[in-house]
């Protein structure tokens, strides 16, 4: 619920600044089959490429249209057939693209959409002469300002197939990167016919490697607020939740954490290979636990044995106090317990995003800049 609650001031926001032009947007890893499949629900089929499951996309924007998409295909699908949603890379001039296609097959009576009723439909107003197998056109113009402000595409086709079914189609095209070393960058360039972006390409350092969700791994002694972080902050990060997960409930998680979060133990504590072990990128820690163990020690703690990854107190101190966690050696970010999840999961991801590229920037011969 509190989620939800977020998730919604979030969206208020976000329509405010795509209607005073301020919107900037920003892209961040994204489990693509997750989002989706979590879009459709129950109503039909996802479909994505290999190559497509994690990728740096505007997240809010393409959730916002494909909501709306759905939202439409719904009153118009006809209710033996099952929506489809496919999703791939796909070159567009300069540089890759997200492609997400939601297939509708319309319900008996609706009309095939002409060339001209397809274009027409995402005009702020219009309303097609017959009934619109999306929608009146309003909802579609929404849709359009918001990938227009990540540089992206949408639009409808239609066509009619040998059964004599009509066959809708809403596309979104949005630029994306495949490693976090580049998603900057790619933001900064529209593809073609659309507006450009308001973020500013970016340097690209270090040698560019496959896309990987990243592991998170929190510590808190308050079960209630654990579960919320994760699954709250761990989704929004898209986390790899197989080895994600939160801890500290009891004395021997809490001493196991250290080893759970350089890798040597998985989620249920067991020992982990040496060849398998992959530290976490993100740790969330409980500044107070139990027994006196405080995670501004913790994080200290971590840093002298080699952590690479991220380090976040959030706690429910004085904002004073919180100001003086984060001088404390091994902490990098601190944050008041209850706030915005919202912004705290979009500082987290920037934060996850910077610390690769610098660790792949160092672990480059010679410091060598690729641009």
């Amino acid at each position: 619920m509190l989620g939800e609650a977020d998730q919604w001031c979030h969206d208020r926001q976000v329509l405010e600044q795509l209607e005073s032009g301020t919107y900037s947007s920003a892209l961040t890893l994204c489990a693509v089959e997750t989002l989706l499949s979590r879009l459709l629900r129950d109503d039909g089929e996802v479909v994505v490429d290999a190559d497509s499951k994690h990728v740096f996309v505007d997240q809010t924007m393409l959730r916002l249209a494909l909501e709306e998409g759905l939202s439409n295909a719904h009153k118009y699908q006809d209710p033996q057939t099952p929506l489809v949603m496919l999703a791939g890379l796909s070159e567009a001039p300069s540089r890759n693209c997200l492609h997400v296609q939601l297939c509708n097959t319309n319900r008996a009576g609706l009309p095939r959409l002409s060339s001209e009723e397809c274009t027409r439909v995402f005009e702020a107003g219009y309303k097609a002469h017959t009934l619109s197998a999306m929608s009146d056109g309003v909802g579609l113009n929404t849709v359009a300002q918001a990938v227009r402000a990540a540089a992206g595409k949408a639009w409808l086709s239609s066509r009619e197939d040998p059964a004599g079914k009509v066959q809708t189609t809403f596309h979104v095209l949005m630029p994306a990167a495949t490693t976090s070393l580049n998603a900057d960058a790619v933001a900064g360039h529209a593809p073609t016919g659309a507006a450009s972006s308001s973020s500013a390409p970016a340097s690209i350092t270090g040698e560019a490697a496959a896309v990987s969700p990243p592991i998170c791994v929190g510590v808190d002694d308050d079960g209630f607020n654990a579960e919320i972080m994760e699954s709250v902050i761990f989704d929004k990060l898209g986390a790899d939740m197989s080895r994600s997960c939160y801890v500290g409930q009891t004395f021997e998680e809490q001493e196991c954490f250290l080893d759970l979060a350089l890798g040597r133990l998985d989620k249920a504590l067991q020992p982990v290979p040496k060849n398998e072990q992959r530290p976490a990128d993100l740790v969330l820690l409980d500044q107070n636990l139990h027994g006196d163990v405080l995670g501004s020690d913790l994080a200290q703690q971590l840093k002298e044995r080699g952590f690479r990854g991220v380090t976040c107190i959030v706690t429910g101190s004085s904002a004073a106090h919180i100001a003086s966690l984060r001088t404390r050696p091994g902490v990098d970010l601190a944050f008041e317990k209850g706030g915005n999840m919202v912004e705290l999961a979009s500082v987290l991801h920037r934060e996850v995003l910077r610390r690769r590229q610098e660790i792949a920037h160092k672990a480059e011969p010679d410091g060598i800049i690729i641009s």
